[in-house]
């Protein structure tokens, strides 16, 4: 028949070198002071641990608690002259399981089934522990996914009804320059932008192709004059503009404020509050080649699910721009030619 594991436990207190010996099936260690005590712990693995009530405190702390505290999976016991005299419900509190008096340290056999009962009434504490955590942990994600999808369908209804909105300006408008400008408020009002505005390419008389805002809403500050002055002329042919009307791709960029960041008069954005920009193509049949350009005054504003509705918006204006300049045309006298969208 296989011998039972050897309880290996921590007496504590001023009575523990008296008290201290080996049981059958225990090992009982003594330590007569707090500092033999917590050296013990830092050197050795015990199964349990039985203080004497008497012990003082240790930084104005009960020694039971800052043990159980610096020790949490430990099982620990109280052990004192008058066990029935003794408040438990204290000593739980600070973390002992039980208390135990002079009869029950002199039997083996008691100290033992008691150590064992401890050691598991720890183990499920531990794990009541660990689950209600785990349940801690699932009630934040839960939250978390709610208020995201909250946020999500707010978003969506914002969009919705933002993208209804500028459905209706075709009903309201016929020139494309107001409708425009009017597409471009509804968008910076419902969707939370701090500017947009809308172009088109148009050809000089040298046949030199300009990129020309014919309408804006938000925050713009004469922000749009910069594209008459020169530097951005020359530098158009290799910009993120260039770039979306050759492609028909949308760009974005996540953030103005990141060094060396390729975007024309980052200063100008930046002094307007504007800190992440989303460029979309005006894609249309018989209209020239024009551009969307939308800022944010957070950065990274501009995700996947964003980029892919405002792609649908671009779409819209687009086809509206085209409808009303083909019934502009409609309007006037065979012979005569619609006037060119101007700034």
């Amino acid at each position: 028949m296989d011998s039972l594991p050897v309880l290996k436990v921590l007496l504590i207190g001023p009575g523990s070198v008296q008290s201290g010996s080996s049981l059958a099936g225990v090992n009982l260690l003594p330590a007569g002071n707090t500092d033999e005590a917590l050296e013990l712990l830092a050197r050795e693995r015990f199964d349990a641990a039985i203080v004497d009530n008497r012990i003082p405190p240790v930084d104005g702390e009960p020694f039971l608690s800052f043990l159980k505290r610096s020790f949490p999976k430990l099982p620990i016991l109280v052990s004192s002259e008058k066990p029935h005299a003794e408040p438990l419900a204290s000593f739980r509190v600070m973390g002992a399981e039980a208390v135990l008096g002079p009869k029950d340290l002199s039997s083996a056999k008691e100290i033992a089934k008691t150590l064992t009962w401890a050691a598991a009434q720890v183990r499920e504490r531990g794990k009541t522990a660990l689950e209600l955590e785990e349940a801690k942990a699932d009630l934040v994600l839960q939250r978390t996914a709610y208020l995201k999808l909250k946020e999500s369908q707010k978003q969506a209804a914002m969009a919705l009804q933002a993208m209804s909105e500028c459905n209706r300006l075709l009903f309201l408008h016929e020139d494309e320059k107001v409708y425009a400008r009017d597409f471009c408020r509804v968008l910076v009002k419902r969707m939370g932008l701090k500017m947009a505005w809308a172009g088109f390419l148009q050809k000089d008389e040298s046949g030199a192709e300009h990129l020309v805002p014919i309408g804006h809403a938000g925050y713009e500050r004469n922000y749009l004059t910069r594209f008459r002055l020169k530097a951005w002329e020359r530098r158009y042919p290799k910009s993120l503009a260039k770039r979306v009307l050759a492609t028909g791709e949308p760009v974005t960029v996540p953030d103005l404020e990141t060094p060396a960041v390729d975007f024309f008069k980052v200063e100008e954005a930046l002094r307007r509050g504007y800190r992440s920009v989303l460029l979309l193509p005006l894609k249309s049949r018989s209209h020239p080649k024009g551009l969307l350009c939308l800022y944010s005054g957070e950065p990274a504003a501009f995700g996947p699910s964003e980029i892919a509705y405002f792609t649908h918006v671009a779409g819209e204006l687009a086809h509206g721009v085209d409808l009303l300049s083909r019934e502009a045309t409609h309007r006037f006298p065979p012979g005569t030619q619609a006037p060119e969208i101007k700034v």
